[in-house]
């Protein structure tokens, strides 16, 4: 909630997340997921589409994720800021540059969301 108030959220699943189902809808301004797209994350179509309904260059987007390739570094390929939320205190993969930012708990983004206002 607090995030929402000033920032437009966006939710990208390559599964079946039903945002309304578990009672965070209103909070996020689009939801897109690999069958409303018609590709999975890592592939650019997912984060091309967040950046057209978020109106944003990727250097202004910020994405969040869990899976190490189809959130992290997917998201840095594509030119977004990533931050690794390794919420369940997994060990990042040896063959992938270790994120600049992590969280363990999502609470932690409001300290480091000001590191990425331009």
């Amino acid at each position: 909630e607090t995030l929402a108030d000033s920032y437009t959220l966006g939710a990208l699943s390559n599964g079946n997340a039903d945002l309304k189902r578990i009672g965070i809808r209103e909070l996020f301004g689009f939801h897109h997921s690999a069958e409303s797209i018609g590709r999975r994350k890592p592939d650019p179509d997912m984060f091309q589409a967040a950046l057209l309904s978020a109106g944003v260059r990727p250097e202004q987007a910020l994405h969040v994720g869990d899976h190490p390739v189809e959130d992290v570094d997917a998201a840095r390929q594509h030119g977004f800021h990533a931050v690794w939320a390794n919420l369940i205190d997994l060990r990042w993969p040896g063959d992938l540059d270790k994120p600049e930012h992590h969280i363990h708990h999502l609470r932690e983004l409001t300290d480091l969301l000001p590191l990425f206002d331009d």
